[in-house]
């Protein structure tokens, strides 16, 4: 499915369609939903902030798991690193809006929103490629070194914190009853080294 959305191509492949159907019929916990609210947050910040820099994206791509922005023109690295932070600053906005939401009404909803915000922005904000903090760190580097330097440091950062996630994931999986998830994201950052996302 395509369609035009101020000008910007989008796209909505069949694979994001099934994808969706299946996330929303298996999920048993009840936060497919707000975490996908979480993540359109997340990228109209970004949406928003290409528009104020005066890049509007091209096209829009929704695939399984992601959200590919095809951009129409380059940018300076400063308006590259507000892109990048608009996001998860949105998510940290929306965290602190509902968990104050949450200490006045102590809606458990509330602070499951509120915490699920946090952790899409705290996540995005690893020095991964493909996350915005990433792209962040690349460009920062930029300033002081050339591309290719810029590159390796960002993946020997995520290198460092895959190390250090699985090692602590193995260390405490017997006291965190089997929670797998620091050695699944060290893994995934291990990939994003080697595979290009």
């Amino acid at each position: 499915m395509k369609f035009k959305v101020f000008g910007t191509d989008i796209k909505i492949t069949f694979y994001f369609f099934a994808f969706l159907t299946l996330l929303v019929f298996t999920d048993k916990s009840g936060f497919f939903i707000p975490m996908m609210v979480a993540v359109l947050f997340h990228e109209a910040a970004h949406l928003i902030t290409m528009r104020l820099v005066g890049c509007a994206p091209k096209e829009i791509v929704l695939i399984p798991a992601s959200v590919r922005i095809v951009r129409g023109i380059a940018v300076k690295n400063t308006h590259e690193i507000a892109i990048s932070l608009s996001g998860p600053l949105a998510n940290i906005m929306f965290f602190c809006i509902f968990y104050v939401c949450y200490l006045l009404f102590s809606y458990n909803a509330l602070l499951n929103f509120a915490i699920i915000n946090l952790l899409i922005g705290a996540f995005n904000l690893l020095p991964v490629k493909g996350l915005d903090g990433g792209i962040i760190l690349k460009k920062l580097c930029e300033i002081f070194m050339s591309e290719q330097k810029a590159n390796l440091t960002v993946n020997l950062c995520a290198l460092i914190l895959a190390i250090l996630l699985i090692f602590l994931g193995v260390r405490f999986l017997s006291a965190s009853n089997g929670n797998f998830t620091p050695i699944i994201i060290g893994i995934y950052l291990i990939l994003s080294i080697i595979i290009k996302f």
